[in-house]
Formats: structure tokens, C-alpha cells, sequence
């Protein structure tokens, strides 16, 4: 396969550390939401938790590197790495009400919240990094030609492709998540195809279920 990288998105570290160091003051966890999270945690420079829970494994080993920490680097989200399957796991884990404090990005989800708020737990939720999609570049936008295929990463990076581009009906869309499948749909885009991972296996086999037998 030949890849073409389309740059959709640029993030910046927003001046959260005191709002982040009062999350983290008496609680249990901290979620790390993303890899630009852990950055901009460590940028951030406030004292953290005792554990920290990962939405998956690159994030998890950017904490292991960024923040020195692997002991507390877990749980790891079993399979796709979303939010809802983090939530779900710590659900489990957690006996008793508990404070959870969020570094997420300023458009994350709020999967977190709707999954552990109604069970009791608390989530002190604090954007430690801004998400910019690439600007508009106007009303005539040159078409993507070439491809048998976009994988988009969030809703964000969607919106920062069809601010630069055009994409073709019928162009087949990868996502990697339910809201970014959503985000793709409501802009019209078909067929939208959801990876069951969010690593390069589940990219793969939702570029294989489009390939027709004999093709």
C-alpha cells in the first residue's frame, strides 16, 4: 500500500496548569486522553496522582517515556483504545465513589463523564490542549484524487480535510471511533467504514472488508 499523509489538524498546549493542579488535588486518577495529552501534562508540570489510566497503548507509552512513570502507567484499554472501553474498565475496577481527574483535549468526548458520573465517581474534567483544525482555504476546493481510501482520526481532523479538500462521493472512509463515524455521516460522506482498532490491525482489516471478492 502507498500512504499520502494529509496534515488536518495542529494542537497548542492552553495555560491549564493551575486548573489541572486542582483536578489532581485529592484525586484518585488522572486519565490521560492522547498522547498530546501526556505532552501537554508534562509541559504542564504539576504534581499527578498516584495512577494513571491510559485510553491505550500509545498513549500509555508516552507516559511510560514522557512522564517516567510505568508503574502507574495502567489500566491499558483492552482492543480499540477508546474512551467508552476505558471507562467501562475502570468501572469495574472502582469499589467505591471515586475522584477522577481528565487531561483531554478542548473538543474531547464526554464518554468518561456519562459512563462513571451516574455510578457515583467524580470527573474533574480540564482541556490541557487545544485541537486546531487547518483553516479554510476557501470555496473551491481541489477534489482528493488518487485514493482508494481516507482514514480519519477525529471529527477534528474531518473537519480539517474537508476545509482543504473536496472529497469524492463514494470515496470510502475509514474512522477510528464512533463520534468520528457520526461526524463523518452527518457531513455526508459514504461509505463509512469504523476500524475495530485504533491500531494499525484494525485500520487494516477495515481497508480489507472493503476490497470485493476477485478485486
Amino acid at each position: 500500500a502507498s500512504v499520502e499523509r494529509l496534515t488536518c489538524l495542529a494542537s497548542e498546549v492552553l495555560p491549564a496548569g493551575p486548573e489541572l493542579a486542582a483536578a489532581c488535588d485529592g484525586a484518585a486518577w488522572l486519565v490521560l486522553g492522547s498522547r498530546r495529552a501526556v505532552a501537554a501534562v508534562a509541559e504542564l508540570d504539576v504534581e499527578l496522582p498516584g495512577r494513571l489510566a491510559c485510553v491505550g497503548p500509545a498513549t500509555r507509552d508516552a507516559a511510560v517515556v514522557t512522564l517516567g512513570r510505568p508503574e502507574h502507567a495502567a489500566p491499558l484499554v483492552p482492543g480499540d483504545g477508546t474512551m467508552a472501553s476505558l471507562a467501562q474498565l475502570l468501572l469495574a475496577q472502582l469499589d467505591t465513589p471515586t475522584t477522577i481527574a481528565l487531561a483531554t483535549a478542548d473538543r474531547g468526548g464526554r464518554d468518561l463523564e456519562q459512563l462513571l458520573e451516574p455510578a457515583g465517581h467524580v470527573v474533574r474534567r480540564v482541556a490541557v490542549y487545544a485541537t486546531l483544525p487547518t483553516p479554510a482555504a476557501g470555496s473551491d476546493l481541489p477534489p482528493l484524487t488518487g485514493l482508494d481510501a481516507v482514514v480519519l482520526g477525529s471529527p477534528s481532523a474531518l473537519e480539517g480535510l474537508t476545509n482543504q479538500r473536496a472529497v469524492p462521493s463514494g470515496l470510502p472512509v475509514i474512522t477510528l471511533g464512533p463520534t468520528t463515524s457520526a461526524a463523518a455521516r452527518a457531513a455526508g460522506l459514504d461509505p463509512v467504514v469504523e476500524a475495530t482498532g485504533r491500531d494499525l490491525d484494525g485500520i487494516a482489516a477495515a481497508l480489507a472488508s472493503l476490497a470485493k471478492p476477485g478485486s
